[in-house]
């Protein structure tokens, strides 16, 4: 579908239709670029609850676009569909992020499992403009708890660097595929597998 502003595939009928459909979504919303404000599309769109929980219950609030598009993307997830998302390390690092997350397990009584996080290193997307630090988190929406451990790393490499307004070759070499390996296979050499997301000391 097309839509006339981004904030429009928040609360586009197209993209409703479209719940419960996808086993896997990879995607980099948008962050940094203002605060999205409540409309009530919005709150037919995302529980209540959830928008409480992130300080926008009435009209006038504000929220971080990337955590409503984290929420979007989970909807649109069958049961035991995988998300991967980026997102800003002020997000995820946030007090209440945990908190947050129950609250859309509780609205939509789903059972969110958290599978890795990768720390990204800030040249990841200053060649588009963007100098906040990001990750990317790995989740997983089921109907039934696992509680299975998650994956954490730091990848301080990523295959480039930036020269003036360019891409060069990082002579370090690209980690994210040796912390690909390591979440395949269970190993721990650049990241370490933690007991529980909802324990996770950020």
């Amino acid at each position: 579908p097309s839509f006339t502003s981004v904030s429009d595939s928040l609360t586009s009928p197209d993209v409703t239709d479209l719940k419960g459909r996808f086993a896997t979504l990879a995607t980099n919303p948008p962050f940094g670029i203002g605060k999205y404000r409540w409309s009530k599309h919005l709150a037919c769109t995302i529980p209540p609850e959830v928008l409480k929980s992130i300080g926008m219950g009435n009209e006038g609030n504000t929220a971080d676009p990337a955590l409503l598009f984290l929420f979007r993307n989970l909807d649109l997830l069958v049961d035991g569909g995988v998300l991967a998302i980026v997102l800003p390390d002020g997000l995820l690092h946030a007090t209440d992020f945990v908190q947050t997350m129950r609250s859309y397990e509780q609205a939509t009584q789903s059972c969110i499992e958290i599978m890795a996080l990768v720390s990204l290193p800030v040249a990841a997307f200053v060649l588009g403009g963007t100098v906040a630090k990001t990750s990317f988190l790995v989740v997983k929406k089921g109907s039934e708890s696992i509680n299975s451990s998650f994956f954490v790393a730091s990848a301080k490499h990523i295959g480039f660097l930036k020269r003036g307004n360019r891409r060069v070759s990082d002579p370090a070499g690209n980690q994210l595929v040796k912390i690909t390996n390591e979440f395949r296979y269970r190993e721990e050499k650049i990241g370490t597998y933690i007991e529980n997301w909802r324990q996770f000391d950020r």
